[in-house]
C-alpha cells in the first residue's frame, strides 16, 4: 500500500465532464512519505523491468499522453504546439487560466482553439433546432402511481444518497470515520409513522413482493436498516440509501423504465414495500441521529 497525494498536493491537469482541460497547480506539500499516483506507478513498472515510465514529473506524463488523445478529450495539439515552441505543456496550458479550453482542441493559423462547447450556439438536435422544455403528462404519472404506488399497509419507499458517502460505499468501506457515522444503513420514517410503529433506531423490515423489473415483470426484495426519524419525509413515505452495501434500497424499487412517462432510464428511484419493525439495535448508543436538515 502506498500512500497517495490527492489534488493540491501536486501539479496535474484535469478533462472534465463538459471535456474542460485545466491545468491544477499545487498548493501545499503532501503529507509523511506521500507521492502522486504517477510516481508511483513509475516506480512499480520500472522495478517490474518495463521500459519508459521514468517520468521526472507531471507534465513528463502529460506530454507522453498527448500523441495517445483522441476522441472528444483530444489534447494532442496542445502538446504538440508546446514542444514545437519549445514551451512545457503545463506551463501553456497554465497561461489559459482557470478557465483552460475545451477539447477536442485544433489549431488555427498559430492559436490552439478549443471545441465550442455543445449548444453554446443554441443549436440543438431538433427538427426546428430549438430546444424543446417538455410538459410533465400528470395523467401518465396518475396512471403509474396507480400501478406502482402501495396499499394502505404499505409505504412509498423513495431511494436517496447520503451526503458523506460517495455512491455505493465502495470506496469508504476502509474509511473508520465513515462507518463510524453510517455502520449501516437508514431508513427516514415520518415522526408520525415512527410513533406509530414504536421505531427510533430500530432494526427495520423493508420488502415488497411486487418490483417492478427492467422487463416489466414482477419479482421480490427485502432489505433492514435502522430506523432515522426526520420530518424531511412525509408521512406514509420512506427514504432509504440507494445501494448501501448488502442493504440497498435498489432491492425493493422499481427498474421499469416504462412506468417513467418522460425519461427512459431505469429509474432506480421509487416503489412500494411493508415496513415492520424487527427489534431494538445498539445503533443508539453508537450513531448520532440528530436530525440532518441543516438550514
Amino acid at each position: 500500500m502506498l500512500p497517495a497525494a490527492t489534488w493540491g498536493e501536486e501539479d496535474f491537469t484535469r478533462n472534465n465532464a463538459e471535456r474542460r482541460l485545466r491545468s491544477y497547480g499545487r498548493i501545499m506539500d503532501p503529507p509523511g512519505e506521500s507521492r502522486p499516483d504517477w510516481w508511483a506507478v513509475s516506480q512499480v513498472a520500472q522495478r517490474m523491468g518495463f521500459d519508459g515510465f521514468a517520468w521526472a514529473d507531471s507534465n513528463a506524463l502529460l506530454e507522453e499522453s498527448g500523441p495517445r488523445a483522441s476522441g472528444r478529450k483530444d489534447y494532442s495539439k496542445l502538446v504538440e504546439k508546446a514542444l514545437a515552441d519549445g514551451e512545457r505543456a503545463h506551463e501553456v496550458l497554465r497561461s489559459m487560466g482557470t478557465s483552460g479550453i475545451q477539447t477536442p482542441i485544433a489549431v488555427e493559423g498559430d492559436e490552439l482553439v478549443g471545441t465550442v462547447r455543445m449548444h453554446a450556439d443554441l443549436g440543438f438536435k431538433t427538427t426546428n433546432g430549438k430546444s424543446n422544455f417538455v410538459f410533465t403528462d400528470y395523467a401518465a404519472i396518475a396512471a403509474r402511481n396507480e400501478l406502482l404506488g402501495p396499499n394502505s399497509d404499505e409505504f412509498w419507499v423513495l431511494s436517496r444518497r447520503l451526503n458523506e458517502v460517495w455512491q455505493s460505499l465502495f470506496d469508504d468501506k476502509r474509511k473508520p470515520e465513515i462507518i463510524a457515522r453510517w455502520p449501516t444503513n437508514i431508513v427516514e420514517i415520518h415522526p408520525d409513522d415512527a410513533a406509530r410503529m414504536q421505531a427510533s433506531g430500530d432494526l427495520m423490515g423493508i420488502e415488497s413482493d411486487r418490483v417492478r423489473t427492467a422487463d416489466q415483470g414482477t419479482s421480490s426484495g427485502a432489505i433492514t436498516a435502522v430506523a432515522y426519524v426526520t420530518d424531511q419525509v412525509q408521512p406514509g413515505t420512506v427514504f432509504v440509501n440507494f445501494h448501501y452495501p448488502r442493504s440497498p434500497a435498489n432491492a425493493v424499487v422499481t427498474a421499469d423504465a416504462a412506468s417513467t412517462p418522460i425519461n427512459p432510464r431505469q429509474p432506480f428511484k421509487f416503489g412500494r414495500a411493508r415496513v415492520v419493525r424487527l427489534g431494538a439495535t445498539d445503533f443508539p448508543k453508537s450513531m448520532s441521529f440528530a436530525p440532518r436538515n441543516l438550514a
